[in-house]
Parts: C-alpha cells; sequence; structure tokens
C-alpha cells in the first residue's frame, strides 16, 4: 500500500508544480499585455475632410509586451481634417489628421532666413512677414502664416523659421527678396499677432514686374491674387525710391498699356 501511495503523491506534487509554473506564466504574459484605446474611422473620409463625432469610433486593443502606445479619444479628432484619404477601419493617429484650413495642392514648407524676428518667437506662433523701405512705406508680402519650426544660432537667437507657403506667395517672398537685395535700407521683418482668433492682414506688397508677370501665368499658382493694379502701385512706390542699379524702373512699367494688362488676366 505504501508504494502506490508514494506514486500517487509523487504524481500529484508534480502536477501541482507544474500548474503553479503554468499559472505563473500567465501571469507574467499578462502583465506584459496592455489594453488601450484607439480611434478607427467608421466610413471612408476623403483628404481635406473635417472631422464628426459621426465619422469615427473608439476600439479597444491588447498589445503585447506593454507597448508604446497612449489611450485616445475621439475629441483629440473632431474638428481636424484628413491629411489623406482614410478607409472605412484604419486606425487614426497624428499623421492623418491636420488642424488649420484645407492644404492647397500648391503648398510648400519654406525656410526663410534673411527677415528679422522679434523677440520671443515661437513654434506654432501667428506671423505677418512685411517688407520695409527707405521711403518710409511698409507692406505685407505674407499674411497669417504659423512657425512650423525655428532653427537657432550658438547665442540662442532666431537663425531661420519655417512656414507653409503656397506658390503665389513663395514669388511674393521671392520678390521682396530681390528688393531687399537691391535697395539700400530695405529690410524683411517678421510681426507677431496677439491671438489666434485674430483675422489675417490684407497682403498688399506691389510685386516688381517680372514677378507680377511669373504670378499671371505660372501653372502652379493654384490662387491667383495679383490684380492689374499691381503695375500702377509699383510705379507708385519705385517713384519714392532712388534709382538703384538693377532696379525695375517706373519707366519700363509704363510700357504696358491697358491692353497687354488685361491680356495678363486673360
Amino acid at each position: 500500500m505504501g508504494l502506490p501511495m508514494f506514486v500517487f503523491c509523487t504524481y500529484q506534487y508534480g502536477r501541482s508544480r507544474q500548474l503553479e509554473k503554468s499559472l505563473s506564466t500567465f501571469e507574467e504574459e499578462k502583465s506584459l499585455q496592455k489594453q488601450v484605446s484607439v480611434i478607427v474611422a467608421k466610413k471612408p473620409l476623403d483628404s481635406g475632410h473635417v472631422i464628426e463625432a459621426a465619422d469615427i469610433k473608439t476600439v479597444t486593443l491588447i498589445l503585447e509586451n506593454g507597448g508604446d502606445k497612449a489611450d485616445d479619444s475621439v475629441e483629440n479628432y473632431v474638428g481636424k481634417r484628413c491629411r489623406l484619404d482614410i478607409s472605412e477601419g484604419s486606425i487614426l493617429g497624428e499623421y492623418e489628421v491636420y488642424e488649420g484650413e484645407e492644404q492647397a495642392d500648391d503648398e510648400r514648407v519654406t525656410e526663410i532666413d534673411y527677415a528679422e524676428t522679434p523677440t520671443g518667437l515661437k513654434e506654432d506662433d501667428l506671423i505677418d512677414i512685411r517688407i520695409f523701405f527707405p521711403s518710409g512705406e511698409d507692406y505685407v508680402v505674407a499674411a497669417h502664416k504659423r512657425i512650423e519650426s525655428l532653427n537657432l544660432d550658438e547665442d540662442g537667437k532666431v537663425s531661420s523659421f519655417e512656414i507653409i507657403a503656397d506658390e503665389s506667395e513663395l514669388l511674393h517672398l521671392a520678390g521682396a527678396y530681390v528688393d531687399r537685395s537691391t535697395y539700400t535700407g530695405c529690410s524683411i521683418y517678421a510681426i507677431k499677432y496677439l491671438d489666434d482668433i485674430q483675422n489675417g492682414a490684407e497682403v498688399d506688397y506691389p510685386v516688381n514686374l517680372s514677378v507680377f508677370t511669373l504670378l499671371s501665368w505660372d501653372p502652379n499658382v493654384v490662387s491667383r491674387v495679383g490684380t492689374k493694379d499691381n503695375v500702377r502701385k509699383r510705379e507708385v512706390l519705385e517713384s519714392h525710391l532712388p534709382g538703384e542699379e538693377g532696379a525695375v524702373t517706373t519707366e519700363d512699367e509704363s510700357q504696358l498699356d491697358e491692353q497687354q494688362l488685361l491680356y495678363l488676366f486673360e
């Protein structure tokens, strides 16, 4: 009787140890798993679409080895726009959405390293880029632009900054850069808005004739903001400036008659 009992007890003990080991392994694996809430699209969403609460839903996922994803919520996406086409069931993240107006096809990130910047400028600030002429005239070159990133020099001062600009704005900035190089005492500077709720200023900088003509036919310009008054305004501006080598003269500009101006905007 003693031997069978010993064998039975040994078996039960071994089985108990195995169960304890299996339970320990299960608890360890469970501790490495993490439940997180993610946001998925309930239906296909087009690029540029403003997301509504009815467009998305919360889904719980189990991540192995803990993962590094934090819980997400619907509130983080409502009111934002889709950066690209999103299919039904796709998980949304920071890359898939953005805030602000719908992005145009001709918008690009551009770095500005020739504009004076105000003290305390930081990323996400809204600015106007303006140009000042030695005659005292001052114009808005690009309006209501958000600072995407800042680059600092060794002294901690802003050496350049990045904004998103469309083709028309890029040409305006190029024209302003040429003016700064042409006219002594001309400067380009950035000025901050007090608050995001402020409306953007109107661009009133009259570009030179070369840029003006390019604006009229450049196929990359989505939104054409040039007007026939630009040439006349440019004449007034340059009549107040000292003649400089390489400057476009009012005499050159006056060669454009009314028929030519109309042709540019047909």
